[in-house]
């Protein structure tokens, strides 16, 4: 019984983070709609495809490969650079402030019948939602990618990006297999943010 509700707890919080994440998305590209150079990003994937497809007929060779799509890539980050910007800043602005004001329920959240509450009975502060969603939703690490591609030079960037990432994706699995296995469902985030996700309805 107590394996089917830390079980029903994981989903709930699953589907809540794929839901609030998607609509972060879909507003942020909204906003930077008028603003986005929609015909360089779709020749620069173009070129990528052209790219690989000369790869793959063994035109060129693996560093010419690497070199080339290390430039467009770069390219693509920088014209894409709005968009990550504006991410950011839902994120910040949706998980750490509206969940603050909102009772530790984001719509995802509410949809799925889950809050964020404190682990002990000392009342949340602003900072407890920084230090868990700075982790679990990738704002730090968002944060360190788009200061590399403003300081970056594209072979840099790209190397160092990649080792974010990784960190970032090896994180999220921490935090992921920390719900499924502790009895109180807690992940490291919550353990940084000394919170924890609790369901409020059947």
């Amino acid at each position: 019984m107590k394996k089917k509700i830390v079980n029903d707890l994981f989903f709930r919080r699953l589907f809540a983070f794929v839901f609030d994440n998607f609509l972060i998305l879909i507003i942020s590209s909204f906003i930077c709609l008028p603003f986005l150079d929609y015909d360089s990003i779709n020749n620069l994937d173009k070129n990528a495809n052209e790219l690989f497809i000369d790869y793959y007929e063994e035109n060129i060779d693996i560093d010419v490969y690497m070199n080339s799509s290390i430039s467009i890539l770069y390219r693509l980050a920088e014209k894409q650079g709005l968009l990550s910007f504006i991410e950011i800043f839902l994120c910040i602005l949706y998980f750490v402030i509206y969940q603050f004001y909102n009772d530790g329920q984001t719509f995802g959240k509410k949809i799925f019948g889950i809050r964020v509450v404190s682990n002990n009975s000392n009342e949340l502060t602003i900072d407890n939602y920084i230090f868990r969603s700075f982790i679990v939703n990738s704002i730090l690490f968002n944060m360190i990618s788009f200061a590399f591609l403003i300081f970056m030079v594209d072979e840099l960037w790209f190397s160092s990006v990649i080792i974010v990432k990784l960190i970032n994706y090896i994180i999220l699995l921490i935090c992921g297999f920390m719900i499924m296995s502790n009895n109180d469902c807690r992940g490291l985030h919550d353990f940084i943010g000394n919170t924890k996700v609790i369901q409020y309805r059947k």
